[in-house]
């Protein structure tokens, strides 16, 4: 990066017997970091740029900047490593915990120490001058800053407090410098130019967006989206008719949905304005063929189809009359008891069936059994006493597993088709689409829900869940030998009862809707679906939604029209 700064100004001096002192020492600390691990050579740059005011005791301002340069930009085969791991993880059947610190601690302290290279290069009587290195490191904080807010996104759970304010103090700054809109390339190998004002307005395009209701991967292609559409984007001074939100660039908050009568002195309103015809027109040529996915969206870990139900959402919510909240809710109070994936929620539905039955859990009499059949010398332990109540029956059954399974939530509010919850903590596998079960203390039934939402309130994770009407039923599911669509195979997984059957969840008795694990959906298929010692076939006619470990099929009973 300064090696055309070098040619217009004298060499930069050299500091001997400090690593970072002159290229070669540089090039020689960099050659001894762990390639092959990114996390480690993340930590051993970070020791670097954790501590600025240290670094820069030691080295002048252009002694500094070559040396952040150098770090920043050796970092980044690393960081995009990370960035890969965040998304597969994020894509897992079994999703851990999403590994966000190395680039939490990169970013923020990237930020701190491009931050303070910047303030040193405007001071310094001679490169006060160079407004495009200047302009370089302003836009390369800004780029961590911006970074960081995504990582929170994509975790659910707020940015830092100051956010906004140190966005709009830097956009101030770099503004009056005349630096705000310099265009370069951040990093070598970068397909396309960048400003601190393009990073500024991306971050905030992708804020005006319902990102409690998505996915990390979600959030990572409509942040790229956002860059693609930002040089078509609308930001005025005045309101129009095509403004959609607005921003006080002097306060600490982000973007919010203009309001008829919403006018102030000093806002600034957004729109995505020519951009939403890219997005429309991006959705057609996709088409639902990854091959026709756009290089810059591949590695997102989202399908073509994903991306676009992900247009959808994002024209729909920037559209002038934006969705609206179907169902009126009501305050609600309680805890709730609530388990997740589809074998727990299958499990749970069971034990509540088996409860509902009035059938007892017999102790005494299979201890007889196995004494009649092995002798009195048989050891067993006391014989527990036989629950007398349905309730105890489920609540015996639901703690035979691992308790820690089960979580408790505080319920705050209910529609006919949803409820607020709080989750007290965030739990690895809190994703949007997540499939769970939730019963009330004093209820018998469990019932089904999918995460819609997730967010936190001063500091406490919260969620909102979609349910389902009626009571779920234990089902399986298997290829259907009735028509000529019995061609469905199931792959790559093995059946439950040796014929071919798969755990499955009917959402009620009389309801066209089934849970069935990934992989059993395909279109016009005909498959038998089992409750009650019964089964019947059906033809799979949509595929409602997904999740890692679930698919939600609505169906028609064979015979019925279309």
């Amino acid at each position: 990066m300064l090696n055309w700064l070098v040619s217009r100004l004298k060499s930069i001096d050299d500091v001997p017997g400090h690593p970072l002192g002159s290229e070669a020492d540089i090039t020689s600390w960099l050659s001894e970091l762990p390639v092959v691990n990114p996390k480690r050579a993340l930590l051993a740059i970070d020791e670097w740029l954790q501590d600025p005011e240290h670094l820069a005791g030691q080295l002048d301002a252009a002694q500094m900047a070559r040396a952040v340069d150098r770090l920043d930009e050796y970092a980044q085969p690393s960081v995009t490593q990370c960035w890969q791991e965040i998304l597969k993880e994020a894509r897992k059947e079994q999703r851990g915990t999403l590994p966000t610190r190395p680039l939490d601690t990169y970013y923020e302290h990237c930020r701190v120490s491009c931050l303070h290279v910047f303030r040193r290069l405007v001071e310094d009587p001679v490169l006060g001058q160079e407004k495009r290195l200047q302009a370089k490191f302003a836009a390369r904080a800004m780029h961590a800053w911006v970074s960081l807010k995504k990582l929170a996104h994509m975790s659910y759970r707020a940015p830092p407090d100051n956010w906004w304010g140190e966005a709009h103090e830097l956009n101030r700054r770099a503004r009056e410098l005349a630096v705000s809109h310099i265009e370069q390339h951040l990093y070598r190998g970068q397909d396309v130019h960048t400003s601190l004002w393009k990073e500024y307005m991306a971050g905030l395009l992708l804020d005006t967006l319902p990102l409690s209701n998505m996915t990390a991967n979600e959030i990572q292609a409509a942040e790229r989206l956002s860059v693609w559409i930002e040089p078509r984007c609308q930001y005025l001074e005045t309101q129009t008719s095509l403004s959609l939100f607005s921003i006080d660039p002097l306060a600490n908050r982000g973007p919010e949905r203009c309001r008829e009568g919403s006018c102030a002195e000093g806002l600034r309103y957004i729109a995505p304005g020519p951009g939403y015809q890219q997005l429309m027109q991006l959705s057609k040529t996709l088409g639902g063929a990854d091959n026709n996915m756009p290089n810059w969206l591949q590695n997102t870990g989202l399908t073509a189809l994903e991306i676009k139900e992900l247009l959808q959402t994002m024209t729909v919510h920037w559209s002038p009359n934006p969705p609206k909240r179907g169902q009126l809710r009501q305050a609600s109070s309680g805890r709730i008891h609530v388990v997740h994936g589809l074998s727990m929620v299958r499990r749970m539905v069971a034990a509540s069936e088996f409860a509902r039955s009035g059938r007892a859990l017999d102790y005494e009499g299979f201890i007889k059994s196995m004494r009649s059949q092995q002798g009195d010398s048989i050891f067993v332990q006391d014989v527990p006493e036989a629950p007398k109540t349905p309730m105890e029956v489920l609540q015996l059954l639901e703690s035979a597993g691992d308790r820690q399974m089960m979580d408790q939530w505080e319920l705050l509010d209910e529609s006919a088709r949803g409820m607020g919850v709080r989750c007290f903590s965030r739990r690895p596998w809190h994703t949007i689409g997540a499939l769970v079960a939730c019963r009330r203390e004093d209820d018998l039934n469990w019932h089904v829900a999918i995460v819609r939402r997730l967010g936190s309130s001063h500091g406490t994770a919260n969620a909102g869940l979609a349910t389902f009407n009626g009571t779920p039923l234990c089902s399986q599911v298997r290829p259907s030998e009735t028509g000529g669509a019995a061609t469905l195979k199931f792959q790559g997984e093995s059946d439950t009862s040796g014929m071919n059957w798969r755990d499955a969840i009917l959402l009620s008795n009389d309801a066209d809707l089934f849970l069935a694990p990934p992989g059993t959906y395909k279109p016009d298929h005909c498959v038998d679906v089992s409750s009650g010692g019964r089964f019947r076939p059906v033809i799979m006619q949509s595929l409602q939604a997904k999740g890692n470990d679930y698919e939600l099929i609505h169906c028609r009973a064979l015979g019925d029209g279309v």
